[in-house]
């Protein structure tokens, strides 16, 4: 026992040596990071001797709604309700597919699900429909895996929009 504490008490003390033999006291994770991409912009402010980088980007840019494929799927009790919301985001330039029943039944508050990169497309799809951008989530929609027809964005339509939608 006293030959461990023995080794841990040198091991303390060769490492506090090391560290004041090669810390130039500058902590090279320190640094900002940047984000990349076209639309990232870069702020570099001097001040005294520090250099302080702020970088603001922006939000991804939209695809045309044409090239955004929108399956409309039926929560609600109303039949064909599914339709009405395609034939609205149709009048946006939606590419709109046939709509499908959804797998859960008497919803009330509609979710507009994104596939991996849709998420902006899928918040543009939300307030076309007159829905907070905290409407779209990113999990399975449901809607059974065969109907998807390789949709991007997935709205289930609930009884919130029976009434925006007659």
């Amino acid at each position: 026992m006293l030959r461990g504490a023995l080794l841990l008490a040198i091991a303390v003390i060769l490492g506090v040596v090391l560290l004041n033999t090669f810390d130039d006291g500058k902590d090279p994770f320190a640094q900002s990071l940047v984000a990349s991409g076209a639309n990232a912009t870069t702020t570099t402010t001097a001040a005294a001797p520090e250099v302080t980088t702020t970088t603001a980007a922006s939000t991804p840019a939209l695809r045309p709604p044409a090239d955004v494929k929108v399956l409309p799927a039926n929560g609600t009790g109303v039949n064909k309700f599914g339709a009405r919301v395609g034939d609205e985001l149709k009048k946006s330039g939606f590419n709109v597919l046939s709509p499908v029943d959804s797998t859960t039944k008497g919803v009330t508050t509609s979710v507009v699900y994104s596939t991996a990169g849709y998420e902006a497309d899928a918040v543009d799809v939300a307030a076309k429909l007159g829905l907070p951008p905290t409407a779209v989530q990113a999990v399975a929609p449901p809607v059974k895996a065969v109907e998807l027809r390789g949709a991007n964005v997935i709205v289930v339509a609930g009884t919130d929009l029976t009434s925006r939608l007659k």
